[in-house]
């Protein structure tokens, strides 16, 4: 008999988003109203707009990537779905990537620090995409792509369609939602999947220092988990 409140992974596309602000501010990556971004300042750092104006998506970044979503903003910056425009699949479509992006709004000396937390992040993204030899152990995280540290810093990584683990135990039936206790079996299956995945990056001599639920993407088929490891 199926348990009818065993933990599954959602169907790509079920939950609704809500709709991301069309237009950007390339400083802070904050998302401005049609009226704000008619204004002379941004809203949200209250930096110049650009001459052109601030612009709308889908925007192109770096010549290479076509953004049209983001995902998420913090405070070292934001995250972008994007089309790779060097990459095409196997109907000749361009890749969807994660595409993140540093914030350029910050004093000099925060700069420098967010500067080089990014510079680990994409070391430690690259270690455990091309330099981790055993190709089985790479599914404990999300792939890196491509980065770039000069005048806009990206790090650009494989887009996972998985929920965190924060959406997947987000009970939305309820109203307020609320969280949805894992039981007893299912704790210990993830954290056996995650285990697995932090002893990889100890082995490589690499602390997280952030693991939490929102940087988990966890799927879980049949009672099975697997988890991917991000940030």
């Amino acid at each position: 008999m199926t348990d009818p409140d065993a933990l599954t992974t959602p169907r790509q596309g079920a939950p609704s988003e809500p709709e991301a602000p069309r237009f950007f501010c390339e400083r802070c990556w904050g998302g401005l109203k049609v009226l704000e971004a008619k204004a002379p300042r941004c809203a949200k750092c209250n930096g110049d707009a650009p001459p052109e104006g601030f612009r709308a998506l889908p925007l192109r970044f770096k010549n290479r990537f076509l953004f049209h979503a983001q995902l998420g903003r913090g405070g070292q910056g934001a995250v972008f779905r994007a089309q790779d425009l060097e990459e095409l699949d196997d109907q000749g479509l361009p890749v969807e990537r994660a595409v993140k992006v540093m914030r350029l709004d910050a004093p000099n000396a925060d700069r420098e620090e967010l500067l080089d937390r990014f510079g680990r992040e994409a070391s430690a993204s690259k270690k455990f995409t091309h330099e981790l030899r055993d190709k089985a152990k790479r599914r404990f995280f999300v792939a890196s792509v491509a980065d770039d540290l000069g005048r806009l810093p990206y790090i650009a990584l494989e887009l996972v369609d998985w929920p965190t683990l924060t959406k997947l135990l987000r009970d939305e039936t309820t109203k307020p939602p609320t969280v949805r206790p894992l039981s007893a079996v299912e704790v210990v299956h993830l954290g056996v999947a995650l285990l697995a995945g932090v002893a990889v990056m100890h082995d490589k001599r690499v602390v997280h220092r952030d693991l939490k639920p929102d940087n988990l993407f966890v799927s879980v088929t049949n009672g099975r988990f697997e988890v991917k490891i991000a940030d």
